[in-house]
């Protein structure tokens, strides 16, 4: 894969501004570890970095709503690094569905194994107090993705 086709979705990540915890503290290395020691004459310093597995960008897991699911130890990463398409809903209001008939539009650009990406603009919203509205994907239009037997499907929205 030539790295001029990698999309990197990745957002940076803002102490204090997050919707879940997030937190960073660093010390010297004997505040936070006390069995380290070193002599006072010595510069050590050591992080931490303390958040919640829904801050960030991130990959949603069957555990997360299954407690039978897979968890991010068992879901393979590999599906995760594949050829993607983005398909533009950007047009829809939050709380609007995405229907299977939207979606089957884009249906010759979406091949088995593809990473499908819904932009709906909703990024610029994340630190905002409307993170959370979004526009939707209709059960029958997920059932449709799966069906076509992606990859992987994500979004901008939270």
């Amino acid at each position: 894969m030539k790295p001029e086709h990698v999309i990197e979705l990745s957002h940076r990540l803002i102490p204090g501004k997050e919707h879940f915890k997030f937190h960073t503290h660093v010390d010297d290395v004997t505040k936070i570890l006390p069995e380290v020691k070193h002599r006072a004459d010595i510069w050590y310093i050591l992080g931490e970095v303390t958040f919640c597995t829904h801050v960030g960008t991130h990959v949603e897991v069957p555990y997360h709503h299954q407690k039978d699911g897979a968890d991010t130890a068992t879901v393979p990463i590999a599906p995760l690094i594949a050829p993607g398409v983005v398909l533009d809903f950007s047009h829809k209001k939050p709380g609007e569905t995405i229907t299977l008939a939207e979606l089957k539009q884009h249906e010759h650009r979406i091949r088995p194994g593809d990473i499908v990406l819904i932009r709906q603009g909703a990024d610029k919203f994340y630190y905002t107090d409307q993170w959370n509205d979004q526009a939707h994907l209709s059960i029958e239009a997920n059932q449709w993705l799966v069906d076509k037997g992606i990859a992987c499907m994500g979004t901008d929205a939270a």
